[in-house]
C-alpha cells in the first residue's frame, strides 16, 4: 500500500472516530502485512563450508573469522578437531528486509551464504593443520581446513596489487590472503637485514586451496632477486641470504593466473626454523632413538631424542622442532612402527664391501627394517640376508611417502650367482631388467606403490641373497633417507567410511559405505561396530565376506532420538593369524545429525533377497506418506555387488507402492560377454528422494541381505546383432503368379556397423544366418546343456542344439522365411541342464535380428 493510499485512509477515519480508535486499527489493519513482508524462509538445506578467513590463527590468541558457504546462517556451533581450540558463533548486529506495498508479494535479502565466528586458540594447542565444521538442526558440513600456527598473524588488505600499494608487515608474521581474480597478485613489504636468512614459506594447495603459487621477491631497488613455483608440492619455499639491510617486497600470484575465493593462502615470512630432513625416518615401538635432523635456522639443533611407547599408535605422525628462538620448524613426517630395525653401516656400496665385513654390519636378518641413506651421488647400498626354500619375501621401500627426495630402484641378487656385470649400477638402472634380469639378478623394482619400490619374491632355494637400493636418477644426499622392509607378508586392512557427516531423522534410517583396503593378501572376514553410538540406535548386522571390499551398513534412529549432532567412530574387526585386529575407519569421527520425524518412510516388503547369477528378483517398496506429503519420490538402490543392476522406479504423486527389478549379472554387448556378480552376500538398501518444501530430501530403509548364488552355467549367443536381407515384396505378375524358382545361390556380406548380412539375390522364400552358442561352466558343471529360443516370433525357426558333456560351444542355424516383415526382431534363448536331479535353466542376453528388404 502506497503512502498516498495510508493518508487517504487516515482521512477517512479521522472524520469518523476517536485518536487512540484510529491508531488501534491502523496497528489490525497494516501489522500482518509488515509481518508478512519481514518473514525470512528458513535455511532448510544441510550447510556447505566453501572458505573461511582468515585460514587460521597464532595459539594463545582469539580469532574473528568468516566462514563462506550455503545455508550457514544458521549454525548453532563450531566442530574443530583435536584439543585447544574453541569457537562461538558471533552474533548478528542487524538483518537487511524487504517490503512491498501491496498483498501476495513478499521477499527476503539473502544472508546465508557467510558467517562471522570468534575463535580462540589455547596458548598450548598442537600446531598444524586442523578440521573446522560448522553444526546446524540441518546437518553438520562438511571439513574446511585451520592452521595453528606460532607467528603473529596479519589479512591481506587490498589494494595491493602492485609494489605502491604493498601492505607493510613486520617479521616474523605469517599473512592470510586470496588471490580473488585471474590479474590479482599481492605485494608486501618489510625491512630486512644483512646477513637474515630469509624464509617465504606458503601454505596453499597442502591446505587443498586452489592457489598454485608463484613468489618473487625483490631487492631495496626493485630488481627482483629470488623466485619460486613449486617446494611441497604446489606450494612455493623462497629461502635467501639478505646482503644488504633494507626494504625488501614478496610477490605472490597464482602461476596460471587464475583465482577465486578458493584460491587462498597462508604465507610465513622471516627468518624462520625450516626442517629438511630427519634420519631415522621411524623407530620401533618401545625403543628410545637419536634422530638427527637437518635443514635452516636451525641454530646448534643437530639431533633430538625420541622415546616411542610401547603402545604409540603405529604409522605416521608429524615432528615439528622448536629452536631457541622460541619458534617451531616446519613439520616432518615419522613412522612408527612394530618390527625390529637397524641403521645401515657404510661403506656398503659395492658387493665386496658387505661380503667382506667380518662384523656382518649390513648382513640383516628377517624380519627387519632397514633405515638408510643414499647420501652421495651413484651411491648404492647392499645388504645381505638368508632366505629359506621356498619362502616368500616382501622387500618394500617407504620413502617418498615420508617427505625423502628418494625415487627408489631396488635390485634382489642370488649372491651365489652374483657377478661384476650384474653388480654395476649402470646395468642395474635398465628398467628393461625388470623383464630380462641379468645372471643373478632374481628381479628389480622402482614403481609399485607410486615412485615407491616393492618386490614380491618366493625363493626357489635356501642360500645366501643381497638386496640393493639406490636412486633411480643416481642422486642422492642427506634427504634422500628410506626405511627398506624386508619381511613375509604382513596382513591387514584399512577403512575408509562415507558419508563424513550423515543425517538422520527419528524413526528413520541411513546408510553408511565402507570401503575396505585388503593389504598382503589379507582374505578374512569382517564384521562393523560403532562403540559410541546409543544403544536405542539399531546398526545392520553387515558381516564383509572374503573377497569383498565394500559393505553397506544401516543406522535406524528411535523415534524419540534427540535432535542434534553427535560424533560417532567406526571400527572393523577381524582375525589376522589367530589375533582379533580392530580398525578405526577414516575418517574419525563422522558426524550423525538427528532431525524431526520425516515425510515419509519407506518399507522393503522382503527380509532378503536370494538371486542366481544372470537372473532377476522384485523388491517391493511401500511410501508411508506423512504430514501430506503426495509428491514423487524417486527410488534407487545402494550396496548393489559389482555387476548387478536394479530397475528404476519412481512413486508418483499420491503413490505408495512399486516394484524395482535386482538383476544379478551384466552384459557388456560391445566385449560380447556377461559379467557376473561373485556369489555371496552383500547388503543393500533402498533410497527414496524428493524435494520438500524446496529442501532435497533422502530417506533410506534398513538394510537387508542380497545373496547371490553360482549359477552353474551362463549362455552366450553372438552376434548379439544380426541383419537378413531378404528380396523387396512387389506385385506378382500372371506369367510368373505362383512361381518361386532361384537360379543363383545366395550370398553373404558385412554391414558397415559390422553386422553378419546374408543376402539373397533371387527371390529365396528363406534364409539363414549362423549364430555361435556359448556356454561358460562353473562350480564343476559338466553334463549336456539343451538351447531353445523362448518365444520365437512367427516366420523364424531354429535348428536344435545340444552341447555335449564338457563342451561349451556349438552352432546353430537361424531361418528367416520371406513372410517376415521388414522389422528388428528381438530373440533370447535358454539353457537347460540337469542339476542333482533337477532342471536348472538360464537365459541368454537378446539377440536383435534385423530384417530387410
Amino acid at each position: 500500500m502506497s503512502c498516498y493510499r495510508y493518508e487517504k485512509v487516515y482521512f477517512w477515519l479521522a472524520q469518523r472516530y476517536k485518536p487512540c480508535t484510529i491508531f488501534l486499527l491502523l496497528l489490525l489493519f497494516i501489522s500482518p502485512r509488515l509481518i508478512q513482508a519481514q518473514t525470512v524462509p528458513e535455511p532448510t538445506s544441510i550447510p556447505e563450508l566453501t572458505s573461511i578467513s582468515p585460514q587460521g590463527g597464532q595459539r594463545g590468541t582469539d580469532v574473528e573469522i568468516i566462514l563462506n558457504g550455503k545455508n550457514v546462517s544458521k549454525a548453532t556451533a563450531l566442530i574443530f578437531s583435536g584439543e585447544g581450540v574453541s569457537g562461538e558463533i558471533g552474533e548478528k548486529t542487524g538483518e537487511a528486509a524487504v517490503f512491498f506495498s501491496g498483498e501476495g508479494v513478499s521477499g527476503h535479502i539473502p544472508n546465508d551464504s557467510f558467517l562471522v565466528a570468534h575463535v580462540t586458540i589455547a596458548p598450548n594447542a598442537a600446531l598444524g593443520m586442523r578440521e573446522i565444521r560448522l553444526a546446524t538442526p540441518k546437518g553438520v558440513s562438511n571439513a574446511q581446513p585451520f592452521v595453528v600456527g606460532d607467528l603473529p598473524e596479519v589479512g591481506e588488505t587490498e589494494p595491493n596489487s602492485g609494489p605502491s600499494e604493498a601492505n607493510w608487515v613486520n617479521l616474523p608474521t605469517t599473512i592470510s590472503g586470496v588471490i580473488d581474480s585471474v590479474d590479482d597478485q599481492d605485494f608486501f613489504r618489510f625491512n630486512a637485514t644483512a646477513e637474515q636468512r630469509l624464509i617465504c614459506d606458503v601454505t596453499a594447495s597442502r591446505m587443498g586451496s586452489l592457489l598454485d603459487s608463484f613468489l618473487a621477491l625483490f631487492g631495496p631497488d626493485g630488481v627482483e632477486v629470488a623466485s619460486n613455483d613449486i617446494a611441497n608440492g604446489l606450494d612455493s619455499l623462497i629461502d635467501y641470504t639478505i646482503p644488504t639491510d633494507g626494504e625488501y617486497t614478496l610477490r605472490i600470484r597464482d602461476l596460471r593466473y587464475k583465482g577465486g575465493e578458493e584460491f587462498v593462502y597462508r604465507l610465513s615470512i622471516g627468518e624462520l626454523p625450516y626442517l629438511d630432513s630427519i634420519f631415522p625416518l621411524g623407530g620401533k615401538r618401545g625403543t628410545e632413538n637419536t634422530i638427527a635432523v637437518s635443514g635452516r635456522n636451525l641454530a646448534d639443533v643437530e639431533s633430538m631424542q625420541v622415546s616411542i611407547a610401547p603402545n604409540a599408535p603405529l604409522g605416521v605422525q608429524r615432528v615439528r622442532v622448536m629452536t631457541p628462538s622460541g619458534l617451531s620448524t616446519s613439520s616432518y613426517p615419522f613412522m612408527v612402527g612394530d618390527l625390529p630395525e637397524c641403521v645401515e653401516a657404510e661403506p656398503n656400496n659395492t658387493w665386496e664391501q658387505v661380503t667382506s665385513d667380518e662384523a656382518g654390519a649390513n648382513t640383516v636378518t628377517s624380519p627387519i627394517i632397514i633405515n638408510g641413506q643414499i647420501g652421495l651421488e651413484a651411491d648404492v647400498d647392499y645388504f645381505t640376508f638368508r632366505a629359506e626354500k621356498e619362502q616368500r619375501l616382501i622387500f618394500d621401500v617407504t620413502a617418498q611417502r615420508l617427505g625423502s627426495k628418494l625415487d627408489a630402484l631396488l635390485t634382489l641378487f642370488d649372491k651365489a650367482e652374483t657377478d661384476d656385470e650384474a653388480q654395476d649400477s649402470d646395468a642395474a638402472s635398465d628398467s628393461s631388467a625388470a623383464t630380462q634380469p641379468e645372471d643373478g639378478t632374481l628381479a628389480v623394482n622402482d614403481d609399485t606403490m607410486g615412485s615407491e619400490a616393492r618386490i614380491d619374491h618366493t625363493f626357489e632355494e635356501a642360500g645366501d641373497y643381497a638386496i640393493a637400493i639406490r636412486d633411480l636418477n643416481n642422486q642422492g644426499g642427506p634427504d634422500f633417507a628410506y626405511r627398506l622392509s624386508i619381511a613375509p607378508l604382513q596382513p591387514g586392512f584399512q577403512l575408509t567410511v562415507t558419508p563424513d557427516h550423515p543425517r538422520i531423522c527419528r524413526g528413520d534410517s541411513t546408510s553408511l559405505t565402507i570401503e575396505v583396503s585388503r593389504i598382503d593378501e589379507f582374505n578374512g572376514p569382517l564384521r562393523f561396530v560403532l562403540p559410541n553410538l546409543p544403544k536405542d540406535f539399531a546398526v545392520s548386522p553387515t558381516v564383509l565376506e572374503p573377497d569383498q571390499v565394500q559393505a553397506l551398513i544401516t543406522l535406524t534412529a528411535p523415534p524419540d532420538a534427540p535432535l542434534g549432532f553427535l560424533p560417532i567412530t567406526l571400527i572393523g574387526v577381524g582375525t589376522i593369524h589367530n589375533r582379533r585386529v580392530k580398525r578405526k575407519a577414516e575418517p574419525d569421527p563422522i558426524f550423525l545429525t538427528v532431525m524431526e520425524a520425516p515425510q515419509f518412510v519407506l518399507e522393503v516388503a522382503e527380509v532378503g533377497l536370494s538371486i542366481v547369477q544372470s537372473r532377476e528378483a522384485p523388491l517391493h517398496i511401500t511410501a508411508n506418506r506423512k504430514q501430506g506429503f503426495i509428491g514423487p519420490i524417486e527410488l534407487s538402490v545402494v550396496g548393489l555387488p559389482e555387476s548387478s543392476e536394479a530397475s528404476e522406479a519412481i512413486l508418483a504423486e499420491g503413490e505408495t507402492g512399486a516394484t524395482i527389478t535386482i538383476k544379478a549379472g551384466s552384459f557388456f554387448r560391445r566385449e560380447l560377454f556377461s559379467v557376473l556378480p561373485p556369489a555371496g552376500t552383500q547388503h543393500i538398501a533402498v533410497t527414496g528422494s524428493a524435494t520438500i518444501n524446496n529442501e532435497p530430501v533422502v530417506q533410506t530403509t534398513p538394510a537387508l541381505p542380497l545373496t547371490i548364488i553360482e549359477a552353474p552355467f551362463v549362455v552366450t549367443v553372438t552376434p548379439l546383432r544380426q541383419s537378413i536381407i531378404l528380396p523387396a515384396a512387389s506385385p506378382v505378375s500372371e506369367s510368373s503368379e505362383g512361381s518361386h524358382t532361384s537360379s543363383e545361390q545366395p550370398t553373404a556380406s558385412v554391414s558397415e556397423a559390422g553386422d553378419t548380412i546374408t543376402e539373397n539375390s533371387t527371390k529365396e522364400v528363406t534364409e539363414e544366418a549362423i549364430l555361435t552358442v556359448t556356454v561358460s561352466r562353473q562350480g564343476g558343471f559338466t553334463d549336456k546343456i539343451d538351447v531353445v529360443p523362448i518365444d520365437l516370433p512367427a516366420g523364424f525357426t531354429v535348428s536344435e542344439v545340444s552341447i555335449p558333456e564338457h563342451e561349451t560351444e556349438a552352432k546353430m542355424t537361424l531361418t528367416a522365411s520371406d513372410a517376415l516383415e521388414a522389422d528388428t526382431y528381438n530373440i533370447k534363448f535358454t539353457g537347460s541342464g540337469m542339476i542333482n536331479g533337477q532342471q536348472f535353466d538360464q537365459e541368454s542376453p537378446t539377440v536383435a535380428v534385423k530384417i530387410v528388404r
